[in-house]
């Protein structure tokens, strides 16, 4: 991408920072004890930042200052471990950062950058330096997202004590369309497989506008026969027991997984009673008609688009965030994949 583009898109992300903080401070607290929190937050924007923001909204020039690359002992280089220093703050390059983010240049603080960065860069996809890119990170290791879920310091823990001298890819060699994705399996052969697909189905080709606040219980209607649901396992009060619907908690819970994938924090979430074998523990999302649900807020600045696939078995959610064109661009691709896994299990 050069420069101008990124200029242009970063912008447009910039100014939608602040916003996303404000739609978290206002969402209502429930008590329950899966309540999740915004996690990679560690300080205030400051008025400054959010200034910034209002001028690029308006799409005013920001001036841009003199480099500062020629000092950057001042601002401190290449990342060192110390454990009395967070990780992240090891792995951030605040020059790679400022000079590589123009929507940025009016702030000179290196702590400040920091700040923008854990507060909204890492999740807008940002890269911390020139070798380290947490979505491209979380994406292209399963087994770190795995093992680490959503505590995203582990992730620049595990990079600088292992990932970097082991190759691990850190950064997209291409950029993919979607900001967050996992994928679990399931039995075609067992009755639940019907619940995993119809929610699946219902989920597929949901748009969330910023700001915008996601139910996975209503997106999937009411488990009954009327809405085409079937017997299933599911658990209560920690036994396993059969009810209609059951088996729609593993779409849920992939959701949930490619939200952790998307630094996506959810709203509502809860973990069944019992265990499962479709994510790793405690990564689920159980569903309860009118009891437990999932759900979350777009926080970010564009559109959000879901995308699901059920083919032989294999569940997908992809999450992607776009202008209305691009969306539309990705639904196209996605319709055209879905009618060719159509021909191909039909023959």
């Amino acid at each position: 991408m050069t420069g101008k583009g990124r200029a242009k898109v970063y912008r447009y992300a910039a100014a939608g920072c602040a916003a996303a903080l404000l739609l978290g401070a206002a969402a209502p607290v429930q008590a329950q004890p899966d309540r999740e929190a915004e996690g990679q937050a560690q300080t205030a924007v400051s008025q400054e930042q959010t200034a910034v923001g209002q001028e690029q909204a308006a799409g005013q020039e920001i001036p841009v200052p003199p480099t500062q690359s020629a000092d950057p002992g001042a601002w401190g280089s290449a990342p060192v471990v110390d454990t009395a220093i967070p990780f992240s703050r090891q792995v951030f390059d605040p020059v790679y950062y400022y000079e590589t983010n123009e929507d940025l240049w009016a702030i000179r603080d290196p702590e400040m950058l920091y700040s923008h960065y854990m507060l909204c860069g890492a999740r807008e996809g940002r890269s911390a330096s020139a070798d380290f890119n947490l979505r491209a990170y979380i994406i292209q290791n399963r087994d770190l997202l795995n093992a680490f879920g959503k505590d995203y310091e582990r992730y620049y823990e595990h990079y600088l004590l292992f990932g970097r001298g082991e190759g691990r890819p850190a950064l997209f060699e291409e950029e993919p369309d979607y900001v967050g994705t996992y994928t679990t399996f399931y039995d075609t052969t067992q009755q639940r497989a019907v619940n995993v697909e119809l929610s699946a189905q219902r989920v597929n080709g949901t748009i969330l506008q910023p700001g915008e606040e996601f139910s996975f219980s209503d997106t999937v209607l009411s488990r009954t026969y009327e809405n085409g649901y079937v017997l299933g396992p599911s658990f209560a009060g920690g036994r396993l027991v059969v009810s209609v619907g059951g088996g729609i908690c593993q779409t849920s819970s992939t959701l949930y997984m490619a939200m952790i994938s998307a630094q996506l924090p959810a709203t509502e979430r809860h973990s069944h009673s019992g265990l499962v074998d479709y994510v790793p523990y405690g990564m689920d999302a159980a569903i309860s008609e009118n009891v437990k649900d999932l759900r979350f807020t777009n926080v970010f600045s564009r559109p959000m688009l879901i995308t699901v696939t059920t083919h032989l078995g294999v569940l997908t959610v992809k999450l992607h965030v776009g202008d209305g064109e691009e969306l539309a661009r990705i639904w196209a691709d996605h319709l055209l994949q879905e009618a060719a896994w159509e021909r191909v299990e039909a023959s």
